[in-house]
């Protein structure tokens, strides 16, 4: 009876609501895989579209946890970790806010323009009641589009995406769900922006190069 009552209590815990805000962290890509030994030569301005800070309310799919919310917001994360992707990949990156034209971009000297956009993101959370505690599996799905253009146009489009899902205890009152939900968009956003940053070091035309 004794041990009723307690799962008893745990189970009404998991299902009384309660907000946890998830705190995301930055990821930018630090080793990455090139087939040359420098970085693409010239001044870039780097354009980072707005669509990367964006809030959501992630609910569990599952009754476990389904009473609470988890309030996300990528902050300034995403455009953080592209930056410090860029600057690895390129010799000098200059932010702006909005992309110059053909002809600001001969009068500055400019090698030529990176525009990156978050084109999708998925958060999906399910919770699993155990004996003591609940445990959770979030998985986080976000994909950018990358466009490059010089003075006389497109040199690369391309996009890129991942989807990482994370396993761990959603601990007291479902409260480390949020920790668990943050750790699968930690390791998306790295996975994205490796591929992202290797797709583009490895582009012959950022380089002055054509292909045979």
């Amino acid at each position: 009876m004794k041990n009723a009552a307690l799962y008893a209590i745990g189970l009404a815990t998991l299902v009384t609501g309660c907000a946890y805000n998830v705190a995301p962290t930055t990821a930018p890509a630090v080793n990455v895989y090139s087939s040359y030994d420098s970085k693409i030569p010239g001044t870039w301005v780097l354009v980072v579209d707005p669509s990367t800070e964006f809030q959501r309310e992630i609910k569990p799919s599952t009754y476990v946890c389904s009473a609470h919310k988890y309030p996300f917001g990528s902050g300034d994360t995403i455009k953080s970790s592209i930056t410090q992707t860029m600057e690895n990949v390129f010799e000098e990156i200059v932010m702006r806010s909005a992309a110059p034209t053909s002809e600001e971009i001969k009068q500055n000297s400019l090698a030529g323009v990176v525009i990156v956009r978050l084109d999708s993101f998925q958060p999906r959370l399910a919770c699993q009641q155990g004996f003591w505690s609940a445990s959770c599996s979030a998985t986080a799905d976000m994909s950018f589009g990358v466009e490059i253009n010089g003075v006389d146009g497109r040199l690369l489009g391309t996009s890129v995406g991942s989807s990482k899902t994370h396993d761990g205890d959603a601990g007291g009152a479902c409260g480390d769900a949020a920790n668990v939900f943050a750790e699968a968009y930690r390791l998306a956003l790295k996975d994205s922006l490796e591929r992202m940053a290797e797709r583009v070091a490895n582009a012959p035309k950022l380089r002055g190069k054509t292909t045979e």
